[in-house]
Parts: structure tokens; C-alpha cells; sequence
């Protein structure tokens, strides 16, 4: 994790550089992503951003909404924009793969971030170790229940990221018998969708005490699910994102650990890629970033992820 951090810290400094990349002169950059109606996208986003104006190009960024077929549609259109490269953020590692062809067939380079795509075409693919935020989801579960706890889990199984984080959560509450999974439902990981779902699990299931939570929004619509069943105060919730909009929650116990997946860096990591392909450097395949657990006890120092100038996130065990 140390190491990773090193690293991320130099891409920094050389995404701060101007004219890094003047050989290949302004290029444009596409991404879609899986929503921009969350802080983790919108952060990642921003950052890819960044680095593309740093360098003079020209940066198209497009929200598909969680639709399937509106992701293929806006990569579709990324690419008679005269994209050079196209970053794409998969809603489904199946269902994605037909925005990942039409790039193949236009014969424009694809990078995949947040989650990958079964299907080998990407030249690279940047993601979160998700199956180590699943665990550290487990272990800040059975530090803040002292491992006694009933548990709810929504969750999304479209891509490998949920995937990863529900199998490093059960993998580790195994170990636990006072840990129990009582019900388990899929959720598109909007704040929307979670809240209805979260309210009809809570009143079928009265003897819960906690919930895993497959992202942060989802997180606030099971906490406002709690609030109107008047058991906000009997709910210990643990998610995973670390966008900007959960610092407050997490200050305010609403929201008890999240696990936070560093987006800047992420999107930093991505266009850097971008850079390299585009100047015929070889680049990694797969590259899984190492999250961080958030909680009241560090957040002052996550917050510094937001800042103007800091992008560094402090050594870790």
C-alpha cells in the first residue's frame, strides 16, 4: 500500500508538469461513466479532467444514467465527437462489453476504471482492490458491533466491484458466527432505489442491527429508511465510495466506516494511461488500487483528498 502511494504521489507531480506529452500534440478524451449522480464518479471524473487540460486536450465526459443501453448510445457518440481514447466506468461487466466494441470496431483505444469488462479489448483496466474493501467493510462491521450483529446487505453483482466487495465482506464475516446474514438483495446503487428496498427489508426483518452497504448512496437511502421507521439510532451502516459528499455523514455517525476508494488518484492513474497509449508506451493491463477505511478517527486527514492541493494520502499499516 506504501508503495502504491509512492507511485500515485509521482503521477501527480508529473500530471502537474505542463507539456509532459506536447509530442502528441491536444488530443480528446471520452469517458462515460456508470453515473454522475455520485461523489466517487464526479471526483474521478474531475480528475481525469484535470490532467486533460493540463496537457491542452479536450476532455468530453458523459453520464449514462445506470442504462445499459444509454452507455453504448453516449460511447457511440464519444466516438463521432472524434474521441481519441475513450475511458469507460462499466455498469455491467457483461453488458458493457457492447460500448467496448464499438470502440474495437472504430479502432479507438479503451480503458476501463472503477470495474473491467468481460471482454479483452481494454487496453488497461484501473480499479479498486474491491475484494480488500469487502474485508475492510467486515472488519469495521465486527469492530463497531463488537461481532454480534443481525446484518442486511444490498448489493449490486452487475460488475466485478460489487462482486468483489460482497465476497470480501462474506468471505470474512465467516469467521464470525455472531455475525449474521439475514437477507440479502440487489440494488442499482442509487440512493433512490436503495430506500424502498431498505424500508421493506427493515420492517420484514425487525431484528436488524446493521447493513452493507454496496456504495455510499445507497448508504443514505438505507439511513433514510432507518429515519422513518425511527431506527436510525439501532443501525450501524457500512459502505464503501469515499466521495466528498459522505464526509459529513461519516463526521455525524450517520454513515459508520466507509471505505474509500481514492478517486483522485484513480482518475490521475487513468489519464496518465490515456497519455501513454497514445504515445505508443506499453502501459499495465490491470491495475488494482488499495482503499482505505474511513472513519470519525481519520477523516480530517481524507479531507485533505478535496483540498485544492492535497492529493496525498497519509502512510498506512
Amino acid at each position: 500500500m506504501k508503495i502504491l502511494g509512492i507511485l500515485l504521489t509521482v503521477i501527480m507531480i508529473i500530471a502537474a508538469v505542463p507539456g509532459i506529452s506536447e509530442q502528441i500534440g491536444p488530443v480528446t478524451v471520452g469517458a462515460s461513466y456508470q453515473t454522475l449522480n455520485n461523489a466517487f464518479y464526479t471526483t474521478l471524473s474531475d480528475s481525469i479532467e484535470r490532467y486533460v487540460q493540463l496537457h491542452g486536450g479536450i476532455y468530453i465526459a458523459m453520464d449514462a444514467q445506470v442504462n445499459l443501453q444509454k452507455q453504448t448510445s453516449d460511447v457511440e457518440d464519444l466516438i463521432q465527437l472524434g474521441c481519441d481514447i475513450i475511458i469507460i466506468a462499466p455498469i455491467d461487466s457483461n453488458g458493457s462489453v457492447s460500448a467496448v466494441r464499438a470502440c474495437q470496431d472504430a479502432d479507438v483505444p479503451v480503458i476501463c476504471v472503477n470495474s473491467g469488462v468481460n471482454y479483452d479489448y481494454a487496453a488497461a483496466t484501473i480499479e479498486t482492490d474491491n475484494y480488500l474493501a469487502g474485508i475492510m467493510m467486515a472488519k469495521a462491521l465486527v469492530q463497531l458491533t463488537g461481532g454480534v450483529a443481525k446484518v442486511g446487505m444490498l448489493e449490486y453483482s452487475l460488475n466485478d466491484a460489487g462482486r468483489g466487495r460482497s465476497d470480501g465482506f462474506m468471505d470474512t464475516v465467516a469467521s464470525y458466527p455472531d455475525i449474521e446474514i439475514i437477507a440479502r438483495q440487489e440494488c442499482d446503487t442509487t440512493t433512490e432505489t436503495a430506500l424502498p428496498i431498505a424500508e421493506d427489508m427493515l420492517q420484514a426483518n425487525t431484528e436488524l442491527t446493521a447493513f452493507f452497504s454496496i456504495n455510499d448512496p445507497t448508504a443514505y437511502g438505507i439511513y433514510s429508511a432507518a429515519v422513518g421507521l425511527d431506527k436510525a439510532d439501532d443501525i450501524v451502516i457500512v459502505s464503501c465510495d469515499g466521495g466528498s459528499d459522505v464526509l459529513d455523514w461519516v463526521r455525524s455517525g450517520r454513515i459508520r466506516a466507509t471505505v474509500a476508494q481514492l478517486p483522485w488518484q484513480m482518475g490521475s492513474l487513468a489519464a496518465k494511461t490515456a497519455y501513454d497509449l497514445l504515445e505508443g508506451k506499453s502501459v499495465d493491463k490491470y491495475t488494482l488500487v488499495s482503499p482505505v477505511i474511513l472513519t470519525t478517527e481519520n477523516i480530517q486527514n481524507y479531507e485533505s483528498f478535496f483540498s485544492e492541493e492535497g492529493f496525498i494520502w497519509p502512510e498506512t499499516e
